[in-house]
């Protein structure tokens, strides 16, 4: 999959691989634990590329899809985040290393960081 995203990243760049089991879903996500960040980051920008791919030749899945391991309460702030994202035309959000990132609105040049609800609130 990183040959079909251009990411530079080889099997010598990753620690660990394996399924979760989570609920119902099929199938099962894909967990990775990388050896250096660099390999990370490679992976997790070129997710983009995802989009236009079709990847059924590499897993036999419809899409795939790349998302960062948040932490229980930051995965319950971000879930939060995109449902007022659904309620605000014109919002985007994403995650960094995880943190949460808004810019409201795009032709704004700044994104807001949300650590917790609150901050959410002012928006």
């Amino acid at each position: 999959m990183a040959r079909s995203i251009d990411a530079d990243v080889g099997p010598e760049d990753i620690d660990i691989v394996h399924r979760l089991k989570k609920g119902n879903r099929q199938p099962n996500p894909i967990i990775v634990r990388f050896n250096n960040y660099y390999s990370k980051k490679e992976m997790y920008y070129g997710r983009r590329k995802l989009r236009k791919l079709n990847v059924r030749h590499i897993s036999g899945a419809e899409k795939i899809y790349i998302n960062e391991n948040l932490t229980a309460q930051r995965a319950a702030l971000f879930k939060k985040v995109r449902d007022k994202k659904r309620l605000r035309q014109g919002w985007k959000v994403w995650t960094t290393d995880g943190k949460i990132f808004v810019k409201p609105d795009l032709s704004l040049d700044y994104v807001i960081g949300i650590n917790s609800v609150e901050d959410l609130e002012k928006l």
